[in-house]
């Protein structure tokens, strides 16, 4: 962008951030935020064909089971609105890892830790609260371009096709702590596209219009 000798220094970086935000993402972000979201659906809804061997295991009773399949949704919900404005706030990048970090902390505990109907249903209630960010970071990271967004979307439904083979695997655990490694996987690559994913944290200043 062409900038005249009469526009100021605020004029000047807002058209710089314009111009940044009108690039498309690159092909390293675009991978990344689509392992973030096939992963992120693996977890989630791997739930549903799991829930028979893990009333099993776990001994739940039918209600139990209905209580567990509602807590990620609650958590979920609440957490986009929040997840939006941390996005804009403080960048795709740190909200991003943050998420995928404690998605994947809470899966190894699931995996290894928990039996009580109460733990798992506050877990899975957790484990919305931090996915919810999720599909906030891709739209701020790609900045609304169609194709990266149809690549992100196509791996979310990848990841609820390997979900509906879960109890392929034949133990929750295992599955679970291999959908904790993926989002790991995508927290270590997530470093490494600090200079090409786009963070777009706004800052709210007086523009001195109104």
């Amino acid at each position: 962008i062409q900038t005249s000798p009469s526009m100021s220094d605020k004029d000047e970086e807002i058209c710089r951030a314009t111009e940044d935000r009108n690039k498309p993402p690159s092909r390293a972000t675009t991978l990344v935020l689509s392992a973030a979201t096939f992963a992120a659906a693996v977890a989630r809804l791997s739930l549903g064909p799991l829930l028979p061997m893990i009333a099993v295991a776990l001994n739940f009773s039918k209600s139990d089971q209905a209580l567990l399949l509602s807590a990620y949704s609650t958590g979920y919900t609440l957490s986009q609105i929040g997840g939006g404005l941390l996005a804009d706030r403080y960048g795709a990048l740190c909200v991003l890892i943050t998420s995928c970090g404690f998605s994947a902390g809470i899966l190894l505990l699931l995996a290894f830790s928990l039996t009580s109907v109460y733990a798992w249903n506050w877990s899975f209630w957790a484990l919305g609260v931090a996915a919810g960010p999720l599909y906030p970071v891709c739209q701020v990271a790609v900045a609304g371009h169609a194709q990266s967004l149809a690549t992100i979307d196509a791996a979310a439904y990848l990841g609820a096709t390997v979900a509906s083979l879960a109890p392929v695997i034949g133990d929750y655990a295992a599955f679970y702590l291999i959908s904790a490694i993926l989002l790991i996987s995508v927290m270590v690559a997530s470093r490494y596209t600090t200079n090409t994913m786009p963070n777009h944290a706004h800052k709210r200043e007086n523009s001195g219009y109104g």
